[in-house]
């Protein structure tokens, strides 16, 4: 009757002879399985919860238990490199040093820089691709030896332009003959085309430096030839108006090489100041002094260059024929108003344009009138004597400036009553 209530409550038949059996099987079963370690380390791990009968307590709970790593197989390790080795042994002989005992004076030796050494890098900075790293190397070359000047020199055509006015900064502190013989090496190279373009604008900047010099070159008149052409394209892309009486002298040399230059010059100078030059230039021997001289009094523009312009259409100043049809195409830019009652003057006094003049008067006008001067006057003004300073008689010493007061413009298409 015992055994079966004890069933009915659920409690195995076993438990009633053996009372001691559950509480050992609660105990084996509180013991963890120890797992395997696959790694040789140390590792806790949580515990199992332990088991035990119902209403019995046990003696003591453990949560985590340390598992001693199980040894692995042993590899014989590959031999360091020497140089690794020695390193190794090096920085653990440091670490096992005691307190270092530093002696109660010290002194230092003073180290000399090696300037060669020096220029290298610098030299080497200034080839760098980033801009701040090329200023500072001009920077530090100047402070290393301000005498070294190509670094700042070849700054010249840096691509940046604060690099470019700090090179300009330094050589204007060198001396001008220093900048003189850069400037002859650099433009008689094999890069020399490169250098007219690149000294452009830094001539103009370095003029303070540099004018005095070349104009003495030119005095000196002992110089070889290629140094006084070198001087003549400097002075001209300085603008200096101070060398003017030498360009216009060098204009006339005997030397091809030396005329070359100077009206070159002339021309880079690109001042109203040179259009006497240029109006006694028109007389040169060399018919490209002349054609370039019609040019430049053209695109300069003003009185002077008028008045030396209209003698040349007139003939009072002689030039060859087709000079003269480039000085009217050269008048048919200026304004009508201006050129009209010049060029109606010089369809009288001068056959050799006049088919000229009157092509632009038809381009101007629309109207469809031959090449004859009487009946452009009356389209224009009326009548021949309404034309102002129009005279039938050539006058060798009109000027533009005589046929300019009172000149009316009438517009394009405006036929008068």
């Amino acid at each position: 009757m015992r055994c079966k209530t004890i069933y009915k409550l659920g409690i195995p038949l076993w438990c009633c002879l053996f009372p001691a059996l559950p509480l050992v099987a609660a105990e084996i079963e509180a013991v963890p399985e120890t797992p395997v370690p696959t790694q040789a380390t140390h590792e806790t791990i949580p515990a199992e919860a332990p088991v035990t009968a119902p209403g019995v307590q046990p003696e003591r709970q453990q949560t985590q238990v340390p598992v001693a790593p199980s040894p692995l197989p042993t590899e014989k390790p590959a031999p360091l490199p020497p140089g690794l080795a020695q390193s190794l042994s090096r920085a653990q002989a440091i670490m096992d040093r005691p307190a270092i005992n530093w002696p109660e004076e010290s002194r230092s030796e003073e180290v000399t820089p090696d300037f060669y050494q020096g220029i290298q890098v610098t030299d080497a900075m200034t080839r760098s691709e980033d801009p701040y790293m090329r200023q500072r190397a001009l920077e530090s070359i100047q402070a290393i030896d301000p005498t070294q000047l190509l670094p700042a020199w070849n700054a010249l055509r840096d691509p940046n332009p604060e690099n470019r006015m700090l090179a300009i900064e330094y050589l204007r502190q060198a001396p001008a003959e220093s900048l003189a013989k850069l400037l002859l090496e650099h433009l008689n190279g094999p890069e020399g085309a490169q250098w007219t373009t690149v000294l452009e604008e830094p001539l103009a900047s370095l003029r303070s430096t540099m004018e005095p010099y070349m104009i003495a070159v030119l005095q000196g008149g002992d110089r070889p030839l290629i140094e006084q052409r070198i001087a003549l394209w400097s002075l001209g892309r300085m603008g200096s108006l101070a060398a003017l009486p030498l360009l216009s002298e060098g204009a006339w040399s005997l030397e091809p090489a030396l005329v070359e230059e100077s009206v070159y010059a002339l021309e880079a100078l690109r001042n109203t100041t040179t259009v006497p030059v240029w109006a006694k230039l028109t007389q040169h021997e060399h018919y490209a002094v002349r054609q370039i001289a019609v040019k430049n009094l053209n695109t300069l523009g003003g009185p002077e260059s008028f008045d030396a312009l209209a003698a040349l259409a007139l003939g009072a100043t002689p030039i060859d024929p087709i000079l003269q049809q480039d000085v009217v195409r050269g008048l048919t830019q200026w304004p009508p108003e201006e050129t009209v009652p010049l060029l109606l003057q010089v369809m009288h006094q001068n056959p050799n344009v006049r088919r000229l003049v009157g092509a632009y008067f038809r381009q101007l006008t629309g109207a469809t009138l031959p090449d004859m001067a009487p009946q452009w006057e009356v389209y224009f003004y009326g009548s021949s004597e309404s034309v102002p300073g129009y005279n039938d008689t050539p006058q060798p010493g009109l000027t533009g400036n005589d046929l300019l007061d009172n000149v009316p413009f009438v517009p394009p298409g405006f036929q008068p009553g």
